[in-house]
């Protein structure tokens, strides 16, 4: 026989898709001591921080899928300065109590452009987040998102001072008239260099990001070039991982038609024979072999995916999966991601598993919490909670 509170969650039916649904914060608070206080399955699932910066400068860089939610601003108008200072703050303050039941696994610094932080806010934050975990020494992952242009040795400096683990340096491609193309602006390669070598001087682990697709849709034209790019990558650089992402917006979705499914899947395979052949020529391993299958079942299952090309000489001796604080739903079901952060058109989503995701709104002096998907019981919680 069910219980009312069975028979009151299943009669909601779709009504648990409820987009654009506020969520009182108290209630979030409650589902998210709960799950990190008694629901939380020690060594099977992970809590992961992350720490949004919704800014960047400059240009528009035309093959980034997150052009229409960034914030543009400069420092001359205060919103960042008031962001660092002010609103990020306060929303690590609300969820003091959460951050404090259990040390997160890992925390991410992403974005947008975390790196526009400066030396002062970034300290900031460190201190307002170790007033709530031990941030300095007990997160077992502490990654950070750099634009090329703002890497100093007094920011890799204190990186270190809190014992981060990685650093990403989003290059995208060294050809120029591709980053023209986007515009997108990079540091000289002798500039890069100076970067790469502050990076092991100061011993902390860090990543290249490089794209593909992303000049004028022709495929030779866009291998070519992704050739050259490893190439100068490893010769210029030698970086200590590689990561090639496709161009999201210039693959086709698989599930629409079948012609979209040969596109797509003759593109990634394409895509993967570079890959390939790169690893084999030079001192890279393909982190993620699995993506290399050849059935479409699974080149379906994981046609975004990118590729991780991780330094022989480094390969095994740092785990790098760990963090995973995107692709929901599509994401492992042992990960929760609490992100804070966010503003304007920015919203950085939560989850716990596949059971429940919200947005974070930020604008004028208001956050808002907004509902994206919650299982019946969850959303009965949630609702229970609002009338008592």
């Amino acid at each position: 026989m069910k219980s009312t509170r069975d028979e009151e969650s299943a009669s909601l039916g779709d009504s648990r898709l409820s987009h654009l649904w506020q969520v009182p914060l108290d209630a979030l608070l409650m589902l998210w001591r709960r799950k990190l206080a008694t629901d939380f399955s020690e060594g099977k699932e992970y809590f992961n921080v992350y720490v949004d910066s919704p800014f960047c400068v400059g240009a528009k860089c035309l093959y980034c899928c997150h052009t229409s939610n960034i914030v543009r601003s400069t420092s001359g108008n205060g919103l960042i300065k008031r962001y660092y200072e002010r609103i990020l703050l306060d929303h690590i303050k609300e969820f003091k109590d959460v951050l404090s039941i259990r040390t997160p696994d890992t925390i991410y610094f992403g974005g947008g452009t975390s790196s526009l932080m400066s030396l002062a806010q970034m300290k900031g934050v460190f201190n307002e987040l170790q007033n709530t975990f031990d941030l300095r020494n007990s997160v077992k992952e502490k990654r950070f998102e750099f634009n090329p242009w703002h890497v100093t040795d007094e920011k890799l400096q204190l990186l270190r001072d809190w014992n981060f683990t990685h650093v990403t340096i989003g290059i995208q491609t060294f050809h120029k008239a591709v980053l023209k193309t986007n515009n997108r602006s990079n540091p000289s390669l002798s500039q890069l260099t100076s970067v790469m070598e502050s990076l092991e001087q100061f011993n902390i682990w860090y990543n290249v990001d490089l794209m593909t697709f992303i000049y004028r849709d022709d495929l030779e034209e866009d291998l070519k070039i992704l050739k050259a790019d490893l190439e100068v990558a490893e010769k210029m650089l030698n970086p200590k991982r590689i990561t090639v992402y496709p161009n999201y917006f210039k693959l086709r979705k698989p599930e629409e038609s079948i012609e979209n499914r040969k596109y797509t899947f003759h593109k990634i395979r394409k895509l993967r024979e570079v890959v390939s052949g790169f690893c084999a020529r030079n001192t890279y391993i393909e982190a993620n072999k699995a993506v290399f299958a050849v059935s479409d079942k699974d080149l379906y299952d994981n046609y975004p995916t990118q590729h991780s090309l991780v330094r022989a000489d480094v390969y095994g001796k740092l785990n790098w999966p760990r963090y995973s604080c995107s692709g929901w739903p599509n994401t492992n079901y042992h990960q929760n991601v609490l992100a804070l952060g966010g503003y304007g058109k920015r919203r950085p989503y939560s989850y716990m598993s596949n059971k429940f995701c919200y947005e974070t709104h930020y604008a004028g002096k208001c956050r808002k919490y907004h509902l994206i998907y919650a299982e019946p019981e969850l959303f009965y919680d949630i609702l229970m909670s609002n009338w008592t």
